[in-house]
């Protein structure tokens, strides 16, 4: 399952081929199948609808691996510090996790890969 995974990704690279962004995460329906099918419990009827469901719970309670990052955050702002926030996850992702931190206010401006509503 995500052997296979990895070794499609690894023959999309020899063939020279764009690897998008998205391309790992529109792997996991597939490996979330491949796992079912490994510990022998059925395949989500809606597997696209579970993964759907399981990320936005994730993100739903996703808590800062670093504890001393929203009060270093905050300092900086505080002293007039402007940020902006370049990274290469997605917007679906990060904007809940800035707002569960509480920074996602003090974040400035836009990004390439990512655009605030």
């Amino acid at each position: 399952m995500f052997a296979d995974i990895v070794r499609d990704w690894e023959l999309l690279q020899e063939r020279g081929e764009e690897i998008r962004a998205d391309w790992w995460p529109s792997q996991d329906p597939r490996w979330l199948a491949g796992m079912c099918e490994r510990v022998g419990v059925p395949v989500p009827a809606d597997v696209d609808g579970t993964v759907r469901a399981s990320h936005a719970h994730v993100l739903a309670h996703i808590r800062c691996a670093y504890p001393d990052a929203t009060p270093a955050v905050r300092a900086l702002h505080a002293i007039g510090v402007r940020l902006h926030l370049a990274s290469g996850g997605h917007t679906d992702e990060l904007e809940p996790y800035l707002r569960r931190m509480g920074i996602r206010e003090l974040i400035a401006g836009r990004t390439a890969s990512t655009c605030w509503a």
